[in-house]
């Protein structure tokens, strides 16, 4: 039995949360922006290369930046975050395009206390480098959330497992 798809709020919940990780990113001297919100779900570059949009572009302060992928989430039963692997994909082909790492923000909410508890604490939100995940990824199919629906069919998953050891609190690529 999944939970996918079941509370009619998780798009206004993860905008709730994105603008919490982009005040935070500011307080830490970043410029942060929603950017999906602002795009839409994909963009195209000028050479026609077609990228999905992460959720918040780019951190930048100096010549550092990062274009993250923010989830409000908790572990899967099998101890993992989960990440599409169409939206993995799309997000590696874009840090090599633009040279811009991609971060994978959790904001942890059974850590907070529960799925719908809005206070923003630091100690609840960890991150890593995508491609740290991606190598210490297992790969299995899952339905998951499409354009507002459940996937009829599965759709492979990436699973990134034991987060606690290899995320890092976010302060770690904030400071």
């Amino acid at each position: 039995m999944t939970n996918i798809g079941k509370d009619p709020r998780d798009r206004e919940i993860g905008e709730y949360w994105e603008d919490c990780f982009c005040d935070m990113a500011r307080r830490y001297g970043w410029e942060a922006w929603p950017f999906q919100r602002e795009n839409g779900a994909t963009f195209t570059d000028d050479s026609g290369n077609r990228y999905i949009c992460p959720d918040v572009w780019i951190l930048r302060r100096g010549s550092e930046q990062y274009a993250c992928e923010v989830k409000h989430k908790t572990q899967a039963r099998n101890g993992a975050y989960g990440f599409e692997k169409y939206r993995v994909d799309s997000l590696l082909a874009l840090e090599k395009s633009y040279d811009a790492p991609v971060l994978y923000v959790v904001h942890n909410w059974a850590k907070a206390g529960g799925k719908h508890v809005r206070e923003n604490r630091e100690e609840d939100w960890h991150a890593q480098l995508l491609q740290v995940c991606e190598a210490n990824k297992t790969v299995s199919t899952s339905k998951t959330l499409y354009d507002g629906g459940v996937t009829g069919e599965p759709v492979i998953i990436h699973y990134y497992r034991n987060p606690f050891r290899i995320f890092k609190p976010l302060a770690y690529f904030l400071s």
